[in-house]
C-alpha cells in the first residue's frame, strides 16, 4: 500500500475575518486499487495574541505555555521553524 498526501494553503479568502482556504489531497494505491480523496476547507486563523486575550477575558483558564512539534523540551520562543505547535492551558 502506498499513500501520498499533499497539503496546500490556497490563500486568503477574507483578510478582515482572517479566513484562509486550504486543500488536502490524498492518493491511495491499495495494491492496485486506486483511491483519490480531496478536501477543500475554509478556516479562520486565530493569532497568538488573540488567543491570549481570549484566555485573559474568559477568567476560566491560565496560559501555561506553547511548545513546538509536541516537544515539551522545545518552547515556541526558541524554535527555528514552527511545526505542529501545542498549547497548554490550565483550568482555574
Amino acid at each position: 500500500m502506498k499513500v501520498d498526501v499533499k497539503y496546500a494553503n490556497e490563500g486568503i479568502v477574507d483578510r478582515a475575518a482572517q479566513m484562509w482556504r486550504s486543500r488536502l489531497i490524498t492518493d491511495v494505491d491499495d495494491h492496485g486499487k486506486m483511491l483519490h480523496l480531496e478536501n477543500t476547507e475554509v478556516s479562520r486563523t486565530i493569532f497568538p495574541q488573540e488567543f491570549l486575550l481570549l484566555l485573559e477575558k474568559s477568567g476560566a483558564f491560565e496560559f501555561v505555555g506553547w511548545w513546538n512539534n509536541w516537544n515539551m523540551a522545545e518552547p515556541i520562543e526558541v524554535a527555528k521553524v514552527i511545526n505542529r505547535p501545542i498549547t497548554l492551558i490550565r483550568r482555574l
